[in-house]
């Protein structure tokens, strides 16, 4: 399956210009082969439970391989865990 998994941390980090605010934070996942135009939200589908997980995974290992330690916003990590 063709998908894409996005995760929304709801911090301005250190983005030029960015809103001081803090949104919820939130997962998005989307099906691109039924819905290339990333229309509808399918993450709570029960359908795509395996999917989550298995893209989950493979973004941890992925941070892991290349260093991406958040160690510079630490709050991320817990906001990652919390927006399961």
């Amino acid at each position: 399956m063709r998908s894409a998994l996005i995760f929304f941390y709801g911090l301005p980090l250190d983005a030029k210009g960015a809103k001081p605010q803090i949104t919820p934070a939130g997962w998005e996942l989307y099906d691109l082969r039924k819905d290339p135009h990333e229309m509808r939200n399918v993450y709570a589908d029960p359908a795509y439970v395996a999917t989550v997980g298995e893209l989950k995974a493979q973004l941890v290992r992925l941070k892991a391989q290349f260093g991406d330690t958040d160690e510079k916003y630490p709050g991320l990590i817990k906001r990652l865990e919390q927006a399961e």
